[in-house]
C-alpha cells in the first residue's frame, strides 16, 4: 500500500496552507530546524511574587504550613518521593529547616480521606485566621458549577475588566484554582482575567477561556459531532516497516506549526500537559495580548464549531474551541503503520499507532502528571527533545508511552490526594 500524504490527513482548514512544493523545498533545502519552532517557554510575567512561587512551592500546591511550636509526626515520606511530589527532584531547599515538616503533610495527606484527617498546624486550609479560609481575602471572582457533567471553577472578571468583556475562565482542578489563589493573595484590586490567563499558562496548567453566551433554551441542545472525513489522521498512513528519523520529525513540526498558529490551534495553548506545552513553543508576545484578542476564541468560530458547556437548566452556556482526535494527533504526531497483518474478522489490514510524543490519556496517567507542567516535565521535555535531535529518540505506541512515562505512580497519587481534600474545602467556602 502506498504511503498517504500528510496533506491529505490534515483538517480541511489546513490544506490550503500546505502544498507538496513547500514540503519538497524544505526536505531540499534542510531548512526547518525544530530548535527554533520548540524553543523553551519563557517567564513572560513581571510580577516578582509569581518568580518567586518556585520558592513557595510546598505552600502554593499543598497549602503547607511550618508549625510554630515543636512537634513530632510518626508518618513522613523519604526526601526522593517529596520531591516528585512537589514536580521537581533538583529541589534542594526542601533541606532547609522551614520545610522539614512538608513531608510529614505529605503523609497525612496521603492518608487523609477529609481535610480534618490533616493536623490543623500544617495545612493553611484548616487555619480559620489564614488568608485563604475566607473568599473576601481573595483577589479572585470565583464560583463554581456544574458544566456538562464537569466540575468547574469559574473566573469572573472585575467590574472595571473592560477587555474580559464575555470571557470567563474555567478551571477543572480545585488543586490548581487553590494554587492560583495562593499566589495572588496579596494582589489587589481584583486581578484581570488576562493576569489569570497569563499566570495559568505559565504554570502549564488546564483551563478554558471561553466565551459566556445567553441565548434561548432551544438552541442549547447539543449538536451531534461531524464524522470524521480521514480514515487515517495525525500524519497519516505508512507502510510496513517505517522508521521515522530526523527529517521526518521536521516535516511533523512544520505541519505542527502551521496547525498550532492557526485559528483551530488556540485550544490546544490552554490544555495542560504535553498538548499544551508543544502549542505554547508557538505562542508570541502579540499572542498574549488580551487587546488584540488573540487568546480570546472568536465568537462566530465557538457558535459554529465549538463546544458548549452549560449546566442544563439555564439560559447561559459557556462556549469554547474543542480539539477534535484528528487535530490531538497531529499535536502529538501519530503515524499509522501496516503491520503485514490482516485481521479476518473485519477484514482489515491491522496497523499500529506510533507517535512522537504521549497522547493526553498516556500522559495524564502518569506520574510526571501532577497537575501542572513542573520542572520534572520540562526537564523531561528537554531530554526528550535532545534525543529527538540526536537522531537516538523511537516513536512508541500509546501503551509504549505509559511505560516510558510511567515515572513515580505514588507523585499521581498524591496529586489525586491532594485534588479531593482542595475539592472539599472549595464545596464548602463556595
Amino acid at each position: 500500500m502506498a504511503d498517504a500524504s500528510p496533506l491529505d490527513l490534515l483538517p480541511p482548514s489546513l490544506n490550503k496552507s500546505l502544498t507538496p512544493n513547500i514540503i519538497d523545498e524544505a526536505i531540499q533545502q534542510g531548512e526547518w530546524r525544530s530548535s527554533h519552532l520548540e524553543r523553551q517557554w519563557k517567564d513572560f510575567d513581571s510580577d516578582k511574587d509569581f518568580k518567586k512561587g518556585s520558592l513557595q512551592l510546598p505552600l502554593l500546591r499543598f497549602g503547607f504550613v511550618q508549625p510554630m511550636a515543636p512537634v513530632t509526626y510518626k508518618e513522613t515520606l523519604d526526601l526522593t518521593l517529596t520531591l516528585k511530589c512537589l514536580g521537581n527532584e533538583r529541589w534542594m531547599r526542601l533541606i532547609s529547616p522551614k520545610y522539614r515538616h512538608v513531608p510529614n503533610l505529605l503523609a497525612a495527606l496521603d492518608a487523609a480521606k477529609s481535610l480534618y484527617d490533616i493536623p490543623q498546624e500544617l495545612i493553611d486550609l484548616r487555619q480559620p485566621n489564614s488568608l485563604i479560609s475566607s473568599p473576601a481575602n481573595w483577589s479572585i471572582s470565583l464560583t463554581q458549577g456544574t458544566l456538562n457533567g464537569t466540575r468547574y471553577y469559574i473566573l469572573h472578571p472585575r467590574t472595571d475588566d473592560t477587555l474580559a468583556g464575555k470571557l470567563r475562565i474555567l478551571l477543572p482542578s480545585a488543586a490548581n484554582t487553590l494554587h492560583l489563589i495562593r499566589m495572588t493573595m496579596d494582589s489587589t484590586p481584583l486581578l484581570s482575567l488576562h493576569t489569570c490567563a497569563l499566570h495559568l499558562l505559565a504554570l502549564g496548567m488546564e483551563f478554558r477561556l471561553c466565551l459566556r453566551i445567553t441565548q434561548h433554551l432551544p438552541d442549547l441542545s447539543p449538536d451531534p459531532r461531524p464524522p470524521l472525513q480521514n480514515r487515517y489522521t495525525g500524519l497519516g498512513f505508512r507502510g510496513i516497516g517505517f522508521k521515522p528519523d530526523l527529517a521526518d520529525y521536521e516535516i511533523y513540526v512544520e505541519l505542527r506549526r502551521r496547525f498550532l498558529s492557526s485559528p483551530r490551534g488556540r485550544g490546544a495553548r490552554f490544555a495542560g500537559g504535553v498538548i499544551g506545552r508543544l502549542a505554547r513553543s508557538e505562542i508570541t508576545d502579540e499572542d498574549l495580548d488580551f487587546r488584540k484578542g488573540r487568546l480570546a476564541p472568536r465568537e462566530e468560530d465557538v457558535l459554529l464549531n465549538g463546544i458548549r458547556l452549560w449546566d442544563g437548566q439555564s439560559s447561559t452556556a459557556y462556549w469554547d474551541d474543542a480539539l477534535e482526535d484528528q487535530e490531538i494527533d497531529l499535536i502529538c504526531g501519530v503515524y499509522e503503520i501496516a503491520t503485514g497483518r490482516f485481521n479476518v474478522d473485519n477484514g482489515e489490514h491491522q496497523t499500529s499507532r506510533v507517535s512522537w510524543w504521549p497522547k493526553p490519556n498516556a500522559f495524564s496517567h502518569s506520574g510526571l502528571n501532577i497537575g501542572f507542567w513542573s520542572p520534572d516535565c520540562e526537564y523531561w521535555f528537554q531530554h526528550r527533545l535532545a534525543k529527538i535531535h540526536s537522531g537516538e529518540a523511537k516513536v512508541h505506541t500509546q501503551a509504549e508511552w505509559k511505560n516510558c512515562i510511567r515515572y513515580y505512580r505514588k507523585a499521581r497519587d498524591l496529586a489525586m490526594a491532594n485534588e479531593r481534600i482542595a475539592s472539599e474545602f472549595l464545596s464548602g467556602v463556595l
